[in-house]
């Protein structure tokens, strides 16, 4: 059999024993020089042209990790592409060794499919991200059948497949058929890098719908933490607060350049955990219930991510304050940590969802929280201790969301009631210290984010003024404020 296509006449070979097509099957073809490729055959039905015209667009791209189109054209009742023959697919790969990977394995093959990811992101959503259709091609891992990918700018459609999608790797918007977007193949990619890294999928069904839309992700122990951080970051049920491509990329060269730490650190244990997310609403609601569904899921990833410092916080004060006395506070605002020890208390304030409807902040706050110390000196109530606030926001780059931590004070009168200085806010209280207007209160300490990865220094720092406040010689700061805290933010 021949097949005339836009640029040569290919001519059939034999099946190709490679992983099953989604919407076509797939066979071996020589070029009129003799050229062995892979021929793509898929019939023609609504939405199918779309792969062609994905195809066209990506070979003149010219990326580099994406595999590229030799030909394609019409055939009888089929479309047809004509790609070169791959040395094997992920999904063979995997079957062939031993689950799971060494961490340099998984970060080599992440790497070549974030690079792919990356010269895609903006154009084309691929909507299909599993290890079948990640090709061994030229010595690298490149991305490969765009069946149900769609125009990054175009209009969802009755054409484009949308409810189509392998259900492992499908994000939370895939299962609500909402509109996907680049942030879907991040969640995919999340996904393939859980089960590279554990040798498990994080969601193995059989619910699915769910699991995706309301469970979290099982710990992802046995790697590199900073690796372990990204991934649980990118299973986010929320779109917008998933890392970017490029990021991604950046924070895997990280974990390469990562040294190891002696010894079994404690903050290597953290229990991700998350609270169930709000009832499933109806499939047409109206733009504000949509908004704040929206909402609720950032403040999910919020809460998930704070567990990251509330844990190896904990674990450090049981493991090294033997006569510490943790109280056990119930309720809707319990705080999430208060512990006695000698003259001083520790708190850890509960997370609460911020709504910044309104709010003329210089960057978007999802939630916050606060964490003190405090103590009572006899004689000296004039000062008793320090507190701050822990934002959950994207204070230094629009959209990539962390923890972090500040402060405020106030210069042009006394701190009314409270004696603690610097103070905690709440980032409505907050906004007049964080415009460009001249005001009482001020911010006290910069705005610094907590490294989730390894959060020791905000953790040592924390608990060195602990240690201190219960014998009675935490100082108040000498001046304010303790830090520069010029620039410390991204300004709107």
């Amino acid at each position: 059999m021949q097949l005339r296509l836009d640029r040569q006449t290919w001519t059939y070979d034999a099946p190709l024993n490679a992983d099953p097509s989604g919407f076509g099957s797939v066979y071996l073809v020589k070029s009129e020089t003799g050229e062995t490729a892979v021929a793509k055959a898929v019939p023609k039905e609504p939405g199918a042209q779309r792969e062609f015209l994905m195809a066209d667009s990506l070979s003149a791209a010219g990326h580099h990790n994406v595999i590229p189109i030799l030909d394609s054209g019409e055939h009888e009742d089929s479309w047809i592409l004509v790609m070169p023959r791959a040395d094997h697919s992920l999904a063979q790969f995997l079957a062939a060794n031993e689950l799971p990977l060494t961490p340099p394995e998984v970060v080599s093959i992440l790497r070549d499919i974030a690079k792919a990811l990356a010269e895609i992101d903006g154009q084309v959503v691929h909507r299909d991200i599993k290890p079948a259709n990640i090709l061994f091609h030229e010595g690298k891992w490149k991305l490969a059948d765009f069946g149900i990918a769609r125009y990054a700018q175009a209009s969802t459609s009755g054409a484009t497949r949308k409810r189509s999608f392998t259900y492992q790797y499908a994000a939370p918007e895939q299962w609500e058929y909402g509109t996907a977007t680049g942030a879907t193949d991040v969640y995919a990619f999340g996904v393939l890098a859980y089960e590279l890294l554990t040798g498990q999928l994080p969601f193995p069904g059989p619910n699915f719908r769910e699991q995706h839309l309301g469970s979290p992700p099982p710990p992802s122990a046995g790697g590199p933490k900073r690796l372990s951080v990204l991934i649980d970051e990118c299973l986010y049920k929320d779109a917008d607060v998933r890392p970017k491509p490029k990021a991604i990329l950046k924070r895997l060269a990280d974990v390469e350049n990562e040294q190891a730490r002696p010894g079994p650190s404690a903050l290597a244990a953290v229990d991700h955990r998350l609270t169930q997310e709000q009832a499933r609403q109806q499939a047409q609601v109206s733009a504000e219930r949509d908004r704040l569904k929206k909402q609720a899921r950032k403040f999910e990833a919020a809460a998930q991510a704070f567990d990251s410092i509330a844990t190896p916080l904990r674990e450090e004060i049981e493991g090294f304050a033997q006569r510490a006395e943790f109280q056990n506070i119930v309720g809707s605002d319990a705080p999430k940590l208060r512990v006695d020890f000698g003259q001083a208390t520790l708190t850890l304030n509960c997370v609460r969802p911020f709504d910044s409807d309104g709010w003329n902040g210089p960057f978007t706050v999802i939630a916050y929280s606060a964490i003190s110390v405090d103590f009572g000196r006899p004689g000296h109530h004039d000062w008793n201790g320090r507190s701050h606030s822990l934002w959950f926001c994207d204070a230094h780059e629009e959209g990539t969301y962390a923890w972090y931590e500040l402060a405020f004070m106030d210069v042009l009168s006394a701190r009314g009631n409270s004696r603690a200085e610097p103070y905690h806010c709440s980032p409505r209280e907050a906004e007049v210290a964080l415009s460009n207007v001249i005001s009482s209160k001020q911010v006290a300490w910069p705005v610094t984010e907590i490294d989730r990865a390894d959060p020791s220094e905000f953790i040592d720092r924390w608990l060195k003024w602990f240690a201190e406040a219960a014998e009675l010689r935490l100082r108040r700061p000498g001046q304010m404020p303790e830090k520069p805290c010029t620039g410390t933010w991204r300004r709107s």
